[in-house]
């Protein structure tokens, strides 16, 4: 048996896999393959859509499908399709009403589908909901002024009916998801564990709020060290930063 056989890594892109340079370095691309040629299985689990991800595709290769947007969806870059959708719940026209009376501090809000995402200003409501009924969304986003003005409103959604219905999480600093409730990365990793019977060992990489969920199912979840103080608290184990090769060391050290 080789040396990782049955080990599934997943790693977050944006703060974790990528520099602060969001760039891959020869470190980390040479560590994810001799990871692969000794058994592993390697995968990217980001916000983005699979589209973005393709770009990084030429610095290191994917042996198993991709989880992307948030864990809304799994994509299978070999056979070129999804192999897990989720969407958010079919009627948000509620949520919508109470962000646009809340939206103190929200820049713009993006809505992400399949294959493309669309942004609204506070003046573009009417344009917002004729859009939201001709797609399925796999999830929102809330671009806000500062981090104050995000975990404010992030407050108040977790606090208030739609919670129920709804996960909200920053991805960054100033960037509030709205993910539906099997719509997290955690879910995409569940459903990636049963796609590939033969992984005995799920390990998570993360940096932030939208990467708990998964990190909390690994069977061993790591925090970078530039991680948000929520990840570092519930990780297992705690490496170097991305911009000291944080996926390398995690790879040599397991």
């Amino acid at each position: 048996m080789a040396k990782y056989s049955g080990i599934l890594i997943c790693s977050d892109l944006d703060g974790t896999l990528v520099n602060s340079k969001n760039a891959i370095t020869q470190e980390v691309a040479h560590a994810i393959s001799y990871f692969q040629q000794n058994g592993g299985l390697f995968t990217i689990a980001s916000g983005r859509s699979p589209f973005y991800l393709s770009s990084f595709l030429e610095h290191i290769e994917l042996n198993c499908p991709v989880i992307a947007h948030n864990g809304a969806t799994l994509y299978d870059f070999e056979k070129s399709c999804f192999i897990k959708k989720s969407f958010m719940p079919s009627n948000s026209l509620d949520l919508f009403d109470f962000i646009w009376e809340n939206w103190k501090g929200i820049n713009f809000i993006t809505l992400h589908s399949l294959d493309n995402s669309y942004n609204f200003a506070v003046e573009q409501k009417s344009e917002l909901l004729g859009l939201y009924h001709k797609k399925q969304w796999c999830k929102f986003v809330l671009y806000m002024e500062d981090a104050n003005s995000t975990k404010n409103l992030q407050k108040l959604l977790t606090e208030s009916a739609f919670s129920e219905k709804y996960n909200f999480v920053r991805s960054w600093a100033t960037g509030l998801e709205i993910l539906s409730p099997i719509g997290t990365k955690g879910d995409a990793v569940k459903a990636l564990r049963c796609h590939l019977p033969s992984v005995r060992k799920v390990v998570c990489i993360g940096d932030y709020e939208n990467d708990i969920t998964m990190i909390k199912c690994a069977d061993i979840g790591y925090a970078v060290a530039n991680a948000c103080q929520e990840v570092l608290d519930i990780a297992d184990r705690v490496t170097v930063s991305n911009d000291n090769g944080a996926v390398a060391k995690v790879i040599y050290e397991l």
